[in-house]
Parts: C-alpha cells; structure tokens; sequence
C-alpha cells in the first residue's frame, strides 16, 4: 500500500530508466510499520526528516520518500523543466497520499468545485522548491547507507562529522572572501578557447567580465592572461565571480550552469613568453566555495578527474569562489598572470556546462596564507580525510535524500500563469490554503513546518483519511469509497459517524499507532461477518456498503503469488536487502539506452517476497501487471481490480506458478514409497484451507482433472517427465496447478 503512494520503484522513469538505489528506504518502511511507528512520526519524518532537531541518519534516510519522484535523463530534455515537474509531483503526492485530495489541477486555475484557490497551489509548491536535488543522472544528493541497519548510528556520526567539517571551513572562507576591501579587479588581456567556445573581453557597470559568444562546446579549455595591478607583489587568492547572464530573469527561470573541471595559474616575467613544458602550474591548496553543500566538491578543480567548483546543472544567482596557492606567489612588475579552466562536464543531452559569464580579482591579504598554513586548518583537513575515508571503506549503497539548499541560495517560488513554468507572475511565500487550519507560526514555514500542520490533530483531513486508507484495505471499499478524494468530487463516506470515531480514537486513545487500529477493525462483528450473502441482499446492498456481510476481495498481485510460494513451501522468511529478480518470461525486459538486464536470482532469493522484486517503471514485472499492480509513475491510492483471462494465463502457466506447483505436489505426496493420488488430492485440499475435508465429493473434479491427465500422458509418453519423475507425479502437479488456481485461494 504504502509504496504505491509513494511511487516507489529500482529505477528512475521516463525513456532510458536507469537503476536507482532507494531499497533501504523501502526497508525504512518496513521496519516503521512492523515496529509500530506513530502515523504522525512516520508522516513528519519522510516529508522534513532532514529538518527534525538532532535528526539521524534514519531520519535522512525517511525523507527518500520524496525522492521517488521520476529523473528524465532523455538527450535534449530541459533539466530544470523536469526538477519542476518532480517538485509538482511532491505536491500532488503529498494531498492525495495524507490528506485524500486531488489538487492538481490548481496548477493551472483555482478549483472549480473545492476551495483550493490558484496562487494557494504555489504557496504550498514553495515548500518544496528550495530541496538541493535537481533532474540530474547522479540522483544528487546522496548519502551513503550501511547494508546492516545497526550501523545506520555509526554511519549516521560519520556523516554528519563530515558535514559539521565543511560547515566550519565554509563559514571560515566566507568570512574571507566577503571581505571586499581586500579585493583589486583585473583586466583580461587575451582570452581565447578550444573548440567552438569564443570569449569576449567586456565592461559592465566598471566592472572587466570575460563573456562566451556563439556556438559553446563541452571540453572547452579557456586560455585568460591578465595583467597584474600596478603596485602588487603578491598574490594570496582568486576570486572567480560567475553570474548569470540575465540576473533578475535567473532568479525565475535559472540559466544553464557551469562545473569548472581543472584550473592552473601561472605568473609570466615581462617580455617572457609561457614554458610549453610547465604544464602542470602553480600548486594551489584550497578552494572557497560560496554553496557548503555543492554537489561536487570545489577543491577538485585543482586536481584531474572532471568534477569540481560550479552550479550543477543550473545557475539562478551570482556565484562566487577563491582559490587559495599552497605558498603565496610572488609576482613581479609589469608582468602577468595566466591562467587555465578546463570543463569537461555537460548536461542531458550533450549541453555544455561552462561559464558564460565572469569577472576576476586578486587579493594579496596575508589572512589567506595565514589561515590554510595554520594547525587548526590542516587539523580540519585531515579529520576530513579521514571521516570521508571510513565513509567510503563502509559497505553500501548510496540513496537519494531531500536536503534543503543554504538560505544563500534558495530558489524563489513564482505563480506560472495558467500552470504554463515558462510564464511567472507573483512571487509568493510558502503557506496553506485558508480553507484548512492555519500553519503554526512558531517557526519558519518549511516543509518541517508543513510537515508538522498535517500531522496536527486540528487537521480534519490526516487522520480521517488515513483511517478510510485501512478500512479499504480490509473491506476492499473504504468508507469514503474514493480513498483518493475526499473533496466534492469524491464519494459522500457510507458511514461517517463511524470514520469520525476511529479516526479521533486513532489519534487519542491509540496515539496515531497502526497495529491496535487494525486489531480495533479485524476484531469487530462486523469484520468478522461471513462474506456470503442472500438474493436479497443483494439487490438492496450490491457493493456491501452497508456492511451486512464480511469483505471478499480478490488478493493484490503480490499477494497472489507469496500465496503460492507459502502454500508450496518455497517462501523465504528473509527480510530486507537489495530488490531481486524472480523468473519471468524471457525477453519480457529489453532495455534502451542502458546495459541493464534480468537477471534470474538463484537459492532463496528465487521466492523473496513480492514486496521486494525489482521494479522498473517501463518494464514491470509482468505476472504484477497482469493483476493490475501500478507502475509507480505517479501516486497510486487504489488499484481497481480487473478480470481478464491474462490472469489466468499467468497463474496457469507462469514459471513461478509451475515451480510452486511442483513443489505443493511434492508436499501433497508426503510418502513416495506409499503414493496414493486420493491420499495425496485430500492432502493438498488441506494444505491450501488449512481445514479438514469434511465433503469428500467436492474432490470429484480434481480426481477427473487427475485421470485425464494420466490418460494424457498415456497417449503422450513423451511428456510424462516434464513436470515430475514419472507421468504420476506429473499429473499430480497439474492438480496443484489447479489447487491454486481456485476461488478460494485467489479470494479473501
């Protein structure tokens, strides 16, 4: 139930639908419910877990909850485009999976039928515009999580010693490099690049900028020599300054960003020409970068390897950085300064990430050589090393999280006219509709803020739809019919004195907990109602929503086939861990624009669990989709059970369902030495109820099925040992095909 809301899957969407790490989360989950995790909780940590006070790893990890929205990783699609789709999709998620409400077509206008008004969407998008990630194919941020969940502690310390590290050495640049006193500008006096890139020379406002003009290509190394302000002898740091070419339109719609991938300075004597064979630089030691929590670090644009400094993928404000030499440089008069920025980094589909526009300065302030030479800065630096070493030496995988971007850099949130991205209007700050209680103003409104207002138990929606979510899932209708909708387009609740009484009990007596709400429901009389019924019920009562009879719905697609590995004895108890990949038919899964393949598990991992087969978004696992499991595209708050004779098909003829076949057959023999096929029928009728045959007569079509298979195999020799040793035990697993296949294994 639970990860069809939160369209969890192993992969990232759209064309190519590359692997994504998210398991663990999905073992998050598992754990939270069978430890019994209050809804509130559970609701607050995967929507700001990384804003909670003293928040774990546990609680990072929760907020991948979010991050199961789609990447489009397809050449020529806009990065920023699809980062705003994702953000959307958060939004949307969020109103159907806890408060039962359709808004997405606030996007585009107010809601014609609830009191959803058009800019109220985007005070509710604000809260989750400012999240670090962005539609990239590295699924940034990541943080790594331990494969043993008694290390999430340990690992949790690590990650954030490393974090703590950066933030001191952030804020001990900062304070350097906003010091503008110390800062004299300087002029190009050649600027030339590789490939197709031009660079200009300009002034704006006073200020010298280097500018790219035409055609722009990835690899672009640029080639800037500068000369040296009169009366300087020395240089302690550069500031590269990139801003956006358009600045106030960047703060709407950010522009193409840029990774400085390797930077070299040299200082060049008057009348000198440049050494052919120095082409390694003056060594730097450092670099100020004005995001603490870049994608990439910034310090390795002095070192090969592709990454480095920049705005990945997109720029929506000025940015800003100082790159500090190990020793600080002599520089002699009337000479120059030059140096190298190679990018090597480019966005989905081929565009290149180099910048576009920037000015330079040089600063000869001894506060910069004073402070990378000191003890406590190279202490920060090898108790750096040395945490992000036993970072990577602990065995795991790394997981999309939501962190939000430092207030230096959040994102503004703007109406789009008439839904359309392209087309702004007024900017607006986050907030909740008036129609719902207010937003508790203690603190910032932040998602932990929004967070928290869902799950107030003066929200007449969190509870009440949650509630309606289980009562589904037992009765195969909730009480409010539309589990997705609760506005006026939905269904009117059959008993709504009923929902209003578990749900304030839900939140009061039984402290928002799962298991003594589903033991208050299962325990009732009315639960435990025989599912049969009357012509005259059935007339007055057809879909049972006034509760005179018990449920019968048919199992869910997973269920339907854990059934049947429990009833052969195959099922395997292990829990947790990467997804596997079961039998399906062969060529089911063919790839595009990617390597990935199906590859059939083997030992226990064969008969895991449903929950935990690998799930890609365009190729689901077919036996799934044949019993109307989502793709997990988007929010899935019901599956509409269909009747189709592909199900039969599956469950007939599947491997899966061969194998389990077999093996009830195996289970139904018992004794080879005394093989009985009326001792060995009645054994399986007993092993699939779990009752004693009380009507042997009801065994007369599978004693026919039986004799018609033998007859079968008599006329077909050749066949006899296709599913057994001999053509007894053959037709044997015909009949344990047929056992599960019934009625009533297939129905709750």
């Amino acid at each position: 139930m639970w990860l069809d809301l939160a369209r969890y899957a192993d992969t990232q969407g759209y064309e190519k639908d590359l692997g994504r790490n998210v398991w663990p989360w999905r073992d998050w989950v598992i754990r939270a419910f069978n430890n019994d995790m209050p809804y509130d909780q559970f609701l607050i940590k995967q929507l700001a877990g990384d804003l909670l006070p003293d928040r774990t790893l546990e609680d990072l990890l929760a907020t991948t909850y979010h991050r199961n929205t789609q990447t489009n990783t397809e050449g020529g699609t806009d990065d920023e485009e699809f980062r705003m789709a994702a953000v959307i999709d958060r939004l949307s998620t969020t109103w159907e999976a806890f408060q039962g409400t359709s808004i997405r077509c606030v996007q585009c206008h107010s809601h014609p039928y609830d009191p959803f008004s058009h800019d109220e969407f985007y005070k509710f998008l604000a809260f989750f515009n400012t999240s670090e990630d962005a539609d990239v194919t590295e699924d940034f941020p990541l943080v790594k999580i331990p494969n043993e969940s008694d290390q999430l502690a340990e690992v949790g310390s690590l990650y954030d010693s490393s974090r703590s590290i950066r933030q001191t050495l952030f804020e001990e640049g900062m304070k350097r490099l906003s010091d503008g006193s110390q800062w004299k500008p300087i002029s190009a006096v050649t600027a030339t690049s590789s490939g197709e890139t031009q660079l200009v020379m300009t002034q704006e406002d006073g200020h010298p900028e280097i500018r790219t003009r035409g055609n722009l290509s990835t690899g672009s190394k640029y080639e800037i020599v500068f000369d040296i302000p009169k009366g300087m002898t020395r240089l302690e740091a550069l500031k590269i300054k990139v801003l956006p070419s358009n600045i106030k339109a960047a703060l709407s719609i950010p522009e193409m960003g840029f990774v400085l991938s390797r930077f070299k300075l040299w200082v060049d004597a008057p009348g000198t020409k440049p050494d052919p064979e120095d082409q390694s630089g003056i060594p730097f030691k450092w670099v100020v970068d004005d995001d603490p929590a870049a994608f990439y670090d910034a310090t390795d644009s002095l070192k090969d390897g592709g990454n480095g400094w920049g705005a990945y993928t997109r720029l929506n404000a000025p940015r800003t950085a100082a790159l500090i030499p190990e020793q600080p440089i002599d520089l002699p008069a009337n000479g120059s300064i030059r140096i190298s920025m190679l990018f090597q980094k480019s966005a989905t589909g081929a565009i290149p990430l180099l910048i576009r526009r920037a000015r330079f300065a040089v600063s000869e302030s001894d506060m910069w050589s004073a402070w990378v030479g000191s003890d406590g800065f190279q202490s920060l630096l090898n108790n750096l090393e040395t945490t992000e070493h036993e970072l990577g030496q602990v065995k795991g995988v790394n997981v999309p999280v939501m962190l939000e971007q430092p207030k230096e850099h959040k994102r503004i949130t703007e109406i789009f006219l008439r839904g359309n991205w392209l087309d702004r209007g007024d900017k607006v700050e986050p907030g909740v509709p008036t129609t719902l209680p207010a937003l508790n103003q203690e603190g910032p409104p932040d998602r932990l803020a929004m967070a928290q207002w869902l799950a107030s138990k003066q929200n007449p929606l969190t509870a009440r739809v949650f509630v309606n979510r289980i009562w589904a899932n037992l009765f195969g209708t909730g009480i409010v019919a539309t589990v997705e909708e609760f506005g006026s387009t939905g269904s009117p609740p059959s008993h709504p004195e009923l929902l209003d009484d578990l749900s304030v009990r839900f939140m009061e007596d039984m402290g928002w907990k799962l298991k003594p709400l589903l033991r208050e429901i299962v325990l009732s009389a009315t639960y435990r109602q025989s599912a049969l019924t009357t012509p005259e019920l059935l007339e007055k009562d057809p879909g049972n929503r006034l509760l005179a009879r018990g449920p019968r719905t048919r199992l869910t697609a997973e269920m339907i086939r854990d059934q049947a590995l429990m009833l052969s004895g195959l099922l395997s108890p292990k829990m947790h861990g990467p997804p596997v990949m079961p039998p399906q038919p062969e060529g089911v899964w063919r790839t595009v624009y990617n390597s990935a393949s199906w590859k059939t598990a083997e030992g226990e991992d064969r008969y895991r669990r449903g929950l935990y087969t690998y799930c890609r978004r365009t190729s689901g696992y077919p036996s799934f989709l044949a019993f109307d499991a989502p793709t997990r595209e988007f929010c899935t708050s019901r599956r509409v059970p269909t009747n189709t004779p592909l199900q039969a098909l599956v469950t007939l003829n599947d491997p899966v369902y061969m194998e389990c076949a077999q093996a009830l057959a195996k289970r139904m023999r018992q004794d080879e030495s005394l093989f009985d096929a009326d001792i060995a029928i009645r054994n399986g009728m007993r092993l699939i109820t779990g009752i004693p045959l009380t009507d042997p007569d009801s065994l007369q079509p599978l004693h026919h099925l039986y004799q018609e298979t033998m007859a079968y195999y008599g006329d077909h020799p050749e066949l006899a040992t296709e599913l057994g040793d001999n053509a007894a035990q053959s037709a044997l697993v015909i009949v344990a095909n047929a056992l599960l296949n019934l009625d009533m294994i297939l129905t709750k």
